[in-house]
């Protein structure tokens, strides 16, 4: 990218990413999500649980973003444990 950034932004050290806004998001569409984690639930993986979806959304909304992605991963798997 260097013929592109200028110099102070492309060797800058302290990188930024894009920030998301999980808890707000996830609140709104709680209908769509939650039954996914539900499901998730039920396969007794060792996900330091047992949670609910709006303890997760609470305490650590990322920590929720990350087990409703392997949930959706696993029901997209057709897993017999949902």
């Amino acid at each position: 990218m260097e013929p592109y950034l200028p110099g102070p932004i492309l060797w800058r050290r302290k990188k930024m990413g894009f920030t998301f806004p999980y808890r707000s998001y996830f609140s709104a569409h709680a209908d769509v999500f939650g039954p996914f984690l539900s499901s998730f639930q039920k396969c007794d993986l060792p996900f330091g649980g047992p949670y609910t979806y709006q303890d997760l959304l609470t305490r650590d909304p990322v920590k929720l973003w990350r087990l409703l992605s392997t949930a959706i991963w696993f029901a997209g798997r057709k897993n017999k444990c949902l």
